[in-house]
């Protein structure tokens, strides 16, 4: 899906990106769109963070692919249908956890308050 989006050209100038899957694990080295993202974005230096309901046996993989961090949105252990009845509520959580942690990291010092 990148490569028909003019992905590489969208990206220019970002300075982190914010990926998801459903579920994260040794097979999203085969072909999933997380790895294209992270293969363009390797390419302008950018980092990816990855967002998953799940991360499975050999997410870790794809830290060698560009992916620089990866997080669960799963807050407690959940039934699979309550996880995906919440899923909306634990998306937007996570992300923003990952937005306060990056507002820390990114801000320069002089600014923060």
């Amino acid at each position: 899906m990148p490569q028909t989006l003019d992905f590489a050209q969208q990206i220019q100038g970002a300075d982190v990106i914010i990926s998801g899957e459903g579920k994260i694990d040794a097979q999203s080295l085969h072909g999933k769109a997380l790895l294209g993202v992270a293969k363009r974005a390797r390419a302008q230096q950018i980092p990816v963070i990855a967002i998953a309901a799940i991360l499975d046996t050999g997410y870790e993989a794809i830290f060698e692919h560009g992916i620089s961090a990866a997080f669960s949105i799963m807050q407690r252990p959940e039934a699979l249908a309550k996880l995906f009845q919440h899923s909306g509520s634990h998306v937007t959580a996570t992300a923003e956890n990952i937005a306060r942690l990056l507002r820390q990291c990114l801000v320069p010092k002089t600014s923060k308050s």
